[in-house]
């Protein structure tokens, strides 16, 4: 169990909620404040182990409010069903997997995430590689040469078309 785990479960035993309308409530029945941080809603809560203020997802304590524990813990992602991830509604939450949340996304939004990643996360010196490509090397001889994954190089000489490939045999 993750250390955020463990304080989304201790508010909710502290009496944590989440109302019908999405607005987080304490043990008594106030509204706790909430701060919004990289499009998600959380509120803060001392760390009993580390006495350090943490910031708990409001979602997770629907998740865990609607969901049993058990399905909460082995739920790998909470998602927001209608793409509002400010939205905490129980009837907007549900658990999936990693690849039921962005399948959540819309084609047009996924595409543009995968682009951006993969050129992101890619360290590489275009201008050599493409040096060497103009000169005739295969990809994966481009790929051994400047460690860029084949696919990246598919999508980046291909222009992003889909190309069949032979499957080698031995």
């Amino acid at each position: 169990m993750s250390t955020n785990e463990a304080l989304v479960l201790l508010a909710y035993k502290k009496g944590y909620r989440v109302t019908p309308n999405g607005t987080l409530i304490n043990a008594v029945g106030r509204p706790r404040k909430t701060i919004t941080k990289g499009g998600y809603q959380f509120f803060t809560m001392k760390n009993p182990i580390t006495k350090i203020s943490t910031p708990v997802a409001v979602h997770r304590i629907v998740a865990l409010q609607e969901f049993e524990e058990a399905a909460f813990l082995t739920a790998p992602c909470v998602r927001h069903l209608n793409g509002n991830s400010l939205d905490n509604r129980p009837k907007n939450i549900a658990l999936g997997t990693h690849k039921d949340n962005a399948m959540d996304r819309p084609p047009h939004e996924r595409q543009a995430h995968a682009e951006s990643a993969a050129l992101h996360n890619i360290r590489a010196d275009w201008s050599a590689i493409d040096t060497d490509r103009a000169a005739g090397m295969s990809y994966k001889q481009l790929r051994k040469k400047h460690q860029v994954p084949l696919a990246t190089l598919s999508y980046r000489y291909g222009k992003g078309k889909r190309r069949s490939r032979k499957i080698e045999t031995r």
